[in-house]
């Protein structure tokens, strides 16, 4: 419905955080009402100063150093610029609408003026509530001074989403969050989510199925030659499973499997080889998507790919791959 947006001072990303957008959304009524819903997206990474990953050891509370730098991964900004467009729309629109204001950071995780930002915004709607993120582990605040509701994740472990009901009882809004988590036993048949064996041994300790922890480690080479190879035998795997290589002559099928036969660490040649695998991992890609559409393919494929995101997952939250287990 809305939209304000400022660009950084100069055109250059490393001072992007001198910017912000911020929009209002129409979002239909309350059920059974005349109750309008708006939405208002926050921009919870506006800083006045550059965020500073190393204040996280010596600010306070392990967020903010004595020079007024913010850990952007540890705690969110508004502005006071934002705030004041954020008024101003709320002032416009009067106290007869429900708000549903949406930012990346957790309310206990916004600076001390941003959370007096949005104190100030609560004041002008009552009828509003706070939807955020950035945890990777949902909660839900139904008590205190601002209801919250944090949306997990779906990638991280538990895997989750959270869809919203609302109702108005006499004079009070009442919101429902319910969480759906997908778990092996939603996906899982004879057997078809159980970890490979062969995931196991030493000779694979390059595949951790895409854990965020596994793909940091070493130079940004090194971790591109992870990531690509990781993608590479993830999709391997797949067709292996459904069947493809024994049931399609195509081009880059054939292709891939013989490069597969011979996939190693990219060690000498280094971007030539990579620009290699770069390549050979788009043309893959571009074929996945025709197994979407198959219907001889189709579901296996979701249910499989489901599948490996919940093993990524699982092994990242166990923080020890040793533990995992063959299959749950």
């Amino acid at each position: 419905q809305r939209m304000k947006f400022t660009y950084p001072i100069e055109q250059d990303i490393r001072i992007a955080y001198r910017s912000y957008i911020v929009q209002e959304l129409n979002m239909g009524v309350v059920p059974g009402t005349d109750l309008k819903i708006k939405g208002i997206l926050l921009d919870t990474s506006d800083y006045i100063k550059a965020p500073r990953s190393f204040v996280g050891a010596i600010g306070t509370l392990g967020k903010l150093s004595s020079l007024g730098f913010y850990n952007a991964g540890l705690m969110g900004n508004i502005t006071d610029i934002q705030a004041s467009v954020v008024k101003d729309w709320l002032l416009s629109e009067g106290k007869d609408s429900v708000v549903i204001f949406m930012g990346h950071h957790p309310f206990i995780s916004l600076s001390p003026s941003s959370q007096k930002h949005f104190m100030g915004f609560k004041k002008l709607v009552p009828n509003s509530f706070y939807i955020s993120s950035h945890t990777h582990k949902g909660f839900t605040i139904n008590s205190g001074p601002v209801k919250e509701v944090n949306v997990g994740s779906i990638t991280d472990y538990p895997n989750e989403f959270v869809s919203l009901y609302m109702r108005k009882d006499e004079e009070k809004l009442i919101v429902f969050p319910k969480r759906f988590r997908e778990t092996f036993s939603d996906i899982s048949s004879d057997g078809f989510c159980a970890r490979a064996d062969n995931y196991t041994k030493r000779g694979e300790e390059r595949f951790r199925y895409m854990a965020y922890k596994e793909s940091t480690k070493g130079d940004p080479n090194s971790i591109h030659d992870f990531t690509l190879d990781t993608i590479l035998k993830s999709l391997y795997r797949v067709y292996e499973k459904l069947g493809v290589f024994k049931k399609q002559i195509n081009p880059t099928l054939i292709k891939f499997y013989q490069y597969m036969k011979v996939l190693k660490p990219c060690e000498k040649d280094t971007v030539k080889c990579l620009g290699k695998k770069f390549d050979l991992v788009k043309e893959v890609l571009k074929f996945d998507k025709t197994l979407y559409k198959s219907v001889k393919y189709r579901e296996k494929r979701i249910q499989y790919g489901s599948c490996q995101a919940l093993w990524a997952a699982y092994v990242e939250y166990l923080k020890d791959w040793e533990k995992v287990p063959y299959k749950l």
